[in-house]
């Protein structure tokens, strides 16, 4: 007789996104731990799933359905849910929060977790149903403390809010050797190309150091998220076709390695959840030049352990370009910032352990 617990997770597209990846890296662990069924809310992407075991890919189910055919989606979602009949439901996302909200009002019993992961809604139907879930949710995950203000400022809250660490893997032993800037300064990106991550404003910034004579070069990596145009216009309009080149998506397991080939990582969000692929950057020792939004303002420290950016005028961002110029100039500077980026999350829980933890001491 199987004594584990059942388990129904519901989640969007299985692609490369922060909330898409942590769940893939606890996918086993959970697995392991669980008698576990995923609902895939839309499509699994190839190559990802070529990286999860055929023990693992056992248990996703994807109903991939256009948008207008929610309602329908609903059915097989709710009647999926009914023969399986969970205890523990986990949702994420505002168009699993719509199918978790609605099988709680059949399944009353079925320990309810809303998964939030953001600081702002989208949109109109984001804002309802994420709104409802959290309102019929017996338990509140979040990815980040930003993301806890949020939900207990904006809503009426009765159910506990916990915070889960959002880190995949633990951190190393600090590696990064001291840089060599004589050639040229090497800066990432790493993240979708979506508008909320301003993208062309990290282009603005990349020429304004290479008007003051910085070598640098700019590599930006993801996937399309509506952005691409806008910011191949912006390379295109500085004449920066040479040194800015965008390269497309990168699997999660190779983000390691790509983070030992650069000098600084870009991300001029305007808003942020937890912004994993920054936290993964610290992890790493890359000195990372950020907007402090969302978590970031909470993990890192201006000229401590990260290099904080206003963009929000020319000269705000000429500021930043002098904090970035006396950065490559004092080696010893850049080597303290990125020895204090590794430092924060040293001692931090992985993803995996975190959340089964905290599922497990909300169900006796």
């Amino acid at each position: 007789m199987n004594s584990r617990k059942r388990l129904l997770y519901i989640i969007h597209d299985i692609n490369i996104g922060g909330v898409e990846v942590a769940f893939l890296s606890s996918l086993p662990a959970l697995n392991k731990t669980f008698d576990l069924r995923v609902i895939v809310l839309g499509k699994i992407t190839p190559g990802l799933e070529a990286t999860i075991s055929e023990e693992d890919r056992a248990c996703l189910y994807s109903f991939d359905y256009a948008l207008w055919l929610l309602p329908a989606c609903l059915y097989r979602v709710l009647s999926f849910a009914l023969k399986f009949r969970p205890e523990i439901l986990i949702c994420s996302l505002w168009r699993s929060s719509l199918m978790g909200t609605f099988i709680k009002r059949f399944m009353p019993r079925t320990h309810f977790i809303s998964f939030i992961h953001n600081t702002f809604f989208f949109h109109k139907l984001d804002a309802f149903f994420t709104k409802s879930a959290i309102r019929a949710a017996d338990s509140i995950f979040v990815d980040a403390i930003s993301t806890a203000d949020f939900v207990k400022n904006i809503h009426q809250v009765e159910a506990p809010v916990c915070v889960i660490s959002f880190l995949k893997t633990s951190t190393g032993s600090y590696q990064r050797k001291s840089p060599v800037f004589a050639q040229e300064v090497k800066f990432l990106s790493l993240s979708r190309i979506n508008k909320v991550k301003n993208i062309p404003a990290a282009v603005e910034l990349i020429h304004m150091l290479r008007q003051q004579g910085i070598n640098a070069r700019f590599d930006i990596y993801g996937r399309d998220d509506g952005d691409i145009e806008n910011v191949q216009n912006t390379i295109g309009r500085l004449q920066l076709q040479d040194v800015v080149h965008i390269k497309g998506e990168v699997r999660p397991d190779l983000a390691n390695k790509l983070f030992e080939q650069y000098d600084f990582f870009l991300q001029l969000s305007v808003v942020e959840g937890m912004a994993m692929s920054v936290a993964e950057a610290m992890q790493n020792g890359l000195v990372c030049i950020v907007t402090p939004v969302g978590e970031i303002k909470n993990y890192s420290r201006d000229m401590e352990s990260a290099i904080w950016a206003d963009v929000a005028d020319g000269k705000s961002m000429q500021a930043v370009v002098s904090k970035v110029m006396k950065v490559i100039a004092d080696t010893g500077l850049y080597s303290q910032i990125s020895e204090n980026s590794h430092a924060k999350f040293e001692n931090a829980l992985e993803y995996k352990s975190s959340l089964i933890s905290n599922i497990t001491k909300r169900i006796p």
